[in-house]
């Protein structure tokens, strides 16, 4: 896609980027180089020219899409919630079936007495911890990454959208929660849940992902089974302390046998997909 063929008017952007990757994301990332929201090309005049420099960047964004590089990484942002969140490489992508287990904590906890605590554990850009901090103005919200660059990012959102969140020191699980002095009363995760034999399988784009954050080893459980011993050691928890964590597809029946044997209740939700895609219990030890 040479510079000689950048698009002359708007007309030509949206069209060019239809055929590149599709309407919509060339919508998007035509809004990106523009600086203006996606919505607003659409009434705009199609006959307006665009500045060679903006033409410019549309095109090299474009190419990256094409080579497999995930759109967020190429805007700096995701939609989560009622949040843009800001958005890098190397920190994995938001995505809107994980609302779901914001929505499971948010109704566990609506009515609640007093000031619960949830922990968020390998918080990536904080989406989960912020979005639950909005859904309930009366707990309070630690978040958890063995990633101090994600941990920097989850602070720059919690900064625009939550300030409340509490962001603990880098460390695995929820060590950095038993350093803290703090107990859990509920504890969340989105853990990497892929099976490592998957791995390749995943689209080109997803790949550009960092694999700590997917790759959950052989079954996909690896870091489950890891969390769940964490909490039977009592490790920044208390008995009673509540537990919600994402599965894949197919995974919720082998989830729910080792939250199981933290010796509470088990539940599982659906997505809007129908997909079992959380999976709680409860530490009753």
């Amino acid at each position: 896609m040479p510079d000689a063929q950048a698009p002359r008017d708007l007309a030509d952007g949206l069209r060019d980027g239809a055929a590149a990757v599709g309407p919509r994301e060339g919508a998007i990332l035509l809004a990106h180089a523009l600086g203006v929201d996606r919505h607003a090309l659409f009434a705009a005049d199609r006959a307006v020219p665009l500045e060679p420099a903006a033409a410019r960047r549309f095109r090299r964004l474009l190419r990256a899409r094409r080579g497999g590089a995930p759109i967020a990484y190429l805007t700096g942002t995701a939609a989560f919630w009622d949040m843009s969140l800001a958005v890098e490489p190397g920190v994995l992508v938001p995505r809107p079936e994980t609302e779901r287990i914001v929505e499971e904590v948010r109704d566990a906890f609506a009515g609640a007495s007093g000031t619960p605590l949830i922990a968020d554990v390998g918080t990536g850009t904080g989406a989960i911890a912020i979005a639950i901090a909005r859904a309930l103005p009366h707990a309070r919200v630690v978040a958890t990454d063995r990633s101090a660059h994600a941990l920097r990012l989850a602070a720059r959102n919690a900064a625009d959208w939550a300030p409340g969140v509490r962001l603990l020191p880098p460390g695995d699980l929820l060590a950095p929660v038993a350093r803290a002095g703090v107990v859990a009363d509920a504890v969340v995760m989105n853990p990497p849940y892929v099976a490592t034999r998957d791995w390749r399988r995943l689209p080109r784009d997803v790949r550009r992902e960092p694999r700590s954050a997917l790759d959950g080893g052989p079954d996909g459980l690896g870091v489950v089974r890891r969390l769940v011993a964490a909490i039977a050691r009592g490790e920044g928890v208390r008995p009673g302390t509540r537990v919600w964590i994402e599965v894949g597809a197919g995974q919720a029946r082998a989830a729910r046998a080792l939250l199981a044997r933290l010796g509470g209740p088990t539940e599982v939700a659906l997505d809007l997909a129908g997909i079992e895609r959380v999976v709680a219990g409860q530490w009753q030890p």
